[in-house]
């Protein structure tokens, strides 16, 4: 296209791009883009992208992105659009300019593949979280057979040699060939900074402190061998849910715990190193406080009642804070918690029981969503409302706005009748169709 300079254009998810492949010492101030037939161009300075008009038609080009590749990392050279008088121009930032340069106008900063370099077996994210400093915390589960020659290679899970990997006593030298959870941190330009893996986890939900300390929670596949750490509030052979701490960098727990529950859903963690985890239980034997909300199981009869939990662990994982029941009669489920600067923790879920504990109200319909802010020291509910209509409704994540206020996702599914049994024409054969019967509800 220019001395130095060559185009290579290709289709990214559907949409038309083009790269600027600029040589050692070429000029790419030479490459200038103008639209044909009377188009406009408009930067839109909030987002960096170009807005095009032409009589009627309008489409966006997207804010570019630029970088060059030194080995096997990718170093991002800071550029922008510049609207000049002959078109639309690239203005960059330093760098180095004896190697290679892409110009791209991406539509993501980055993005990557997770997991193992075969599909024979099972990766997935299931939390994400950043912290202060652009890193990015990855979350999920995975499952690796090191017998196999592609997972003995470099391209296998990404790790560094002093990431956390506890060895699992089923299989010493070979931790995930039954599944691991796992943590991975990418840095800024998305290269690994550690890649936790640990025997026996399904990882659910991920929270980063200030000091750059990831906590996580989940369900075990397996506790019989769980690695708690010494001095942690709860080590529950007989429990399912954990909650753990990494030291920063992601080489050791500051503490690995294993409490009764069916599993952990969320976590969040305040100023001072507090976790707050919820999820679902449906048994007695919840870690529990005396002067909490709900601190006994609520027995239904014959029918198992499942419900959802808050509990709140002190930074060193040795003192259990609060720990507390949630919901009535009915199926509970806590999914989502966040915490605020006093220390208030709000709890999205879902709900059958009009006789939750401690929310007034009734639920409008088989189930409903609901949202409730728990004191200080978890004895009540400072406020909380069901959302929800006639059909199954539920909410399974929540973030702060800069009001006060709240927002949170979720869904809802109307309720399909389905009945238990059905009653057959006499002339309906043994092997026939519903829908070839009269069907009576029962």
């Amino acid at each position: 296209m220019y001395p130095g300079i060559a185009a290579r254009y290709r289709n990214s998810h559907g949409e038309l791009e083009v790269d600027f492949l600029i040589a050692p010492h070429a000029n790419p101030n030479r490459i200038v883009l103008a639209g044909a037939g009377g188009s406009r161009l408009d930067a839109e300075p909030a987002s960096g992208d170009v807005v095009v008009r032409r009589t009627g038609e309008k489409f966006r080009l997207k804010r570019p992105a630029a970088y060059q590749i030194d080995g096997s990392k990718t170093i991002p050279v800071p550029v922008r659009f510049v609207l000049a008088a002959d078109g639309l121009r690239f203005e960059l930032g330093a760098y180095d300019r004896g190697r290679p340069l892409v110009i791209d106008p991406l539509v993501a900063t980055y993005s990557t593949f997770v997991g193992t370099n075969t599909d024979a077996m099972n990766d997935q994210i299931n939390a994400i979280a950043t912290d202060s400093a652009g890193n990015v915390y990855l979350g999920g589960y995975t499952q690796f057979d090191l017998t196999l020659p592609a997972e003995q290679t470099e391209h296998g899970f990404p790790t560094t040699p002093t990431s956390l990997n506890p060895s699992d006593p089923r299989s010493p030298n070979n931790n995930c060939a039954y599944g691991c959870g796992y943590v991975l941190k990418l840095d800024p330009q998305m290269q690994v900074v550690y890649g936790v893996l640990i025997f026996g986890f399904e990882l659910h939900a991920l929270a980063v402190d200030g000091a750059g300390s990831a906590y996580a929670t989940g369900h075990t596949l397996d506790s019989t061998d769980f690695p708690a750490t010494p001095g942690a509030f709860s080590d529950n052979p007989a429990g399912q849910v954990f909650a753990f701490k990494l030291t920063p960098d992601g080489s050791a727990f500051v503490y690995d715990a294993l409490f009764t529950g069916d599993d952990g859903k969320g976590i969040a963690v305040d100023a001072a190193g507090d976790a707050y985890i919820v999820g679902a239980v449906s048994t007695p034997g919840l870690p529990t406080t005396p002067t909490s909300l709900k601190p006994t199981y609520q027995a239904t009869g014959n029918t198992i009642n499942s419900d959802g939990f808050l509990v709140k662990i002190d930074p060193t994982g040795s003192t259990l804070l609060y720990g507390t029941y949630l919901g009535g009669s009915g199926a509970d489920v806590a999914n989502a918690v966040a915490v605020d600067a006093a220390g208030h923790a709000t709890v999205v879920g879902q709900t059958a029981s009009s006789d939750f504990v401690g929310l007034p109200g009734t639920v409008d319909g088989a189930s409903d969503a609901f949202v409730i802010q728990i004191a200080i020291d978890g004895s009540s509910i400072l406020q909380g409302r069901f959302i929800g209509g006639a059909g199954d409704d539920f909410a399974t994540s929540l973030a702060a706005d800069s009001s006060g206020g709240w927002l949170i996702g979720g869904g809802r599914s109307r309720l399909i009748f389905r009945p238990r049994s059905v009653q057959c024409r006499r002339s309906c054969s043994a092997s026939a169709t519903v829908g070839s019967c009269t069907s009576t509800a029962r």
